[in-house]
């Protein structure tokens, strides 16, 4: 008798026999590999979740196993993961509202025991929700959900005319009861709101109903830069890039008051040539 599929967190539950066998492409370069933040207070747990992924997805590199929602918040700022499996009671918080702490688009599959919070999983607009025990098939559905999704795939897509997609000439943009039509040109930074954008321009900010990556793959990849989860930067408006008294690197605008953080793994966007 062949094997069933692997299962981490208990017995397996018949539901989750869900999925085709064979698992959907990824649409990155084949250069490219998504990063992958697992948190699972579990030791065994999260190594068990660990090798599943590797095991489905073995192009991808799982860039930190943590425990907790301190450790979690931390390496989201440090390693700017592309997508996020997460148990959401973690060491740390008996409150599962503390997902609303992290970074804005952060693209989330939940892995957790806890049936009561899936209604708020897909209100926080997770990819997906794997209720443990998870079997090798039904978390990858969960993964092949993800490749689909504008932010996991967005940030590192070839530029629009090879993903089939043309450069945006202009943005339309919300403010109120007003809708503003900005040029890329005139753009000075996106700011990730939920699954929206905020675009700030010299004009003033509005809100554009497409999330950042999504939004950033469709502006010219030399002049719109990430350097951070929640900032993409125009270049023509960055005037300076300064180190502050804790070491982190920070984007002065031109003609701007705000100061952008730069995350560490966006950093080598600044470095000279």
């Amino acid at each position: 008798m062949a094997a069933g599929p692997s299962k981490i967190g208990g017995a397996m539950n018949d539901n989750q026999e869900l999925g085709p066998d064979v698992a959907v492409p990824d649409r990155r370069p084949a250069s490219t590999s998504i990063k992958v933040l697992i948190a699972e207070d579990d030791p065994s747990q999260r190594a068990a979740l660990t090798d599943l992924v590797t095991a489905l997805r073995p192009t991808w590199t799982v860039v930190a196993g943590v425990g907790s929602v301190a450790e979690v918040e931390a390496a989201v700022d440090s390693l700017a993961p592309d997508l996020c499996l997460i148990d959401i009671h973690l060491q740390g918080s008996d409150d599962p509202n503390w997902i609303k702490s992290l970074t804005a688009d952060l693209a989330v599959i939940y892995v957790t025991g806890d049936p009561d919070f899936a209604v708020h999983a897909f209100d926080s607009d997770a990819i997906d929700y794997v209720l443990k025990p998870i079997t090798a098939r039904r978390l990858k559905r969960a993964l092949d959900r993800a490749v689909q999704d504008p932010r996991v795939i967005g940030p590192l897509l070839p530029g629009a005319a090879d993903a089939g997609r043309e450069l945006l000439t202009r943005v339309t943009m919300s403010r109120g009861t007003e809708t503003i039509v900005v040029m890329p040109q005139d753009i000075a930074y996106l700011e990730a709101d939920m699954k929206y954008t905020r675009v700030v321009t010299a004009r003033g900010a509005g809100l554009v109903r497409m999330g950042i990556n999504e939004l950033c793959s469709r502006l010219p990849a030399d002049q719109f830069v990430r350097i951070h989860r929640r900032h993409v930067v125009n270049l023509k408006f960055v005037d300076s890039v300064k180190r502050n008294e804790f070491g982190y690197m920070e984007v002065f605008l031109l003609g701007r008051t705000e100061v952008l953080r730069v995350s560490k793994s966006f950093q080598q966007v600044f470095r000279p040539d």
